[in-house]
């Protein structure tokens, strides 16, 4: 294993998404800003989803690669020596497929030189059928998308249930843990995005009702991905949304330094302002909570950087 004396944020993406027309990816503008930053860049770009699942308006799903934008993504970072990496979407019972378009989006990279980073494996897509996509017809699809809109995920609990939610939710993680195919789980908390507490009782407004069952679900899945060695992302970017916190909570950080998980850094930056976002807390708290060294991935080999 290497070692490093530099943070790294190893989930960068090269565009924002949400946007139509689709934004060309654009590596210069992130890395200036994690030069200005002082952390190592780790990309983590969308990779495209399965065939069935190349819907909406400009056939991303609202946040994916597109196919035809591979090549050009490719030649963004082509000569630049920095590695590419991608977070990947787990889909219950689409993982060969998945498996099939990362290997050859790997190979591709290859063949132009571009050393590889690490790969990050993140749930969005949760069991349901709520109207995710505003009326386009998604030929039976089973998942909706949690994360990209708070009615979608008020919709989808009124319909689905909150127990039954968060069980299929953590279910899904421990799948994709299982393939042993990803280096970093993302987000693992990402179902709350949309969650608020009451200022007064704390109580959670989407899982009050249910927080003994989100709470082993969540440690059981902690706990499968230290007997998977696969690392857990500390994910910053939840600050800056509804749940106003990390991804990971300070409870669910202890459940790692118990069952010796280790964590990597990252901010999940769609845009240059929002590179290394938090990190002098996020590190500050982190020790705090008994974290001892942080994890990147480079070569798919680890990265240990001491806190």
């Amino acid at each position: 294993m290497r070692t490093s004396s530099t943070l790294h944020d190893e989930h960068m993406h090269l565009r924002p998404h949400g946007v139509s027309p689709l934004p060309a990816h654009r590596l210069a503008p992130m890395l200036e800003a994690a030069r200005a930053k002082g952390v190592v860049p780790g990309i983590r770009e969308h990779a495209p989803l399965p065939a069935r699942y190349r819907l909406g308006p400009d056939g991303d799903y609202l946040f994916c690669m597109r196919v035809d934008e591979v090549e050009p993504f490719l030649a963004e970072l082509e000569g630049q020596g920095v590695p590419v990496g991608f977070e990947i979407d787990h889909l219950d019972g689409c993982e060969a497929e998945t498996q099939a378009i990362v290997s050859d989006l790997l190979d591709r990279a290859r063949r132009r030189g571009i050393p590889i980073g690490g790969l990050t494996g993140s749930v969005h897509f949760i069991h349901g059928v709520v109207d995710d996509l505003g009326g386009v017809d998604k030929g039976g699809i089973p998942h909706v998308l949690c994360d990209y809109l708070e009615s979608v995920m008020k919709a989808h609990l009124a319909e689905h249930g909150a127990e039954r939610t968060v069980r299929e939710y953590f279910a899904s993680v421990r799948a994709l843990i299982g393939t042993g195919f990803y280096d970093v789980v993302g987000h693992l908390e990402l179902v709350r995005k949309w969650d608020r507490r009451d200022p007064e009782t704390g109580v959670s407004e989407l899982f009050g009702a249910v927080e003994d069952v989100y709470t082993r679900e969540l440690e059981a899945t902690i706990a499968r991905a230290a007997e998977a060695d696969v690392i857990l992302e500390y994910n910053t970017a939840g600050r800056d949304i509804v749940i106003g916190r990390p991804y990971l909570s300070d409870e669910a950080v202890r459940a790692c330094v118990r069952h010796g998980v280790k964590l990597a850094l990252s901010s999940d930056a769609h845009t240059p302002k929002a590179v290394g976002r938090y990190f002098a807390e996020a590190t500050e708290t982190l020790r705090g909570l008994g974290v001892r060294a942080l994890y990147a991935v480079r070569d798919r080999e680890r990265i240990e950087v001491a806190l």
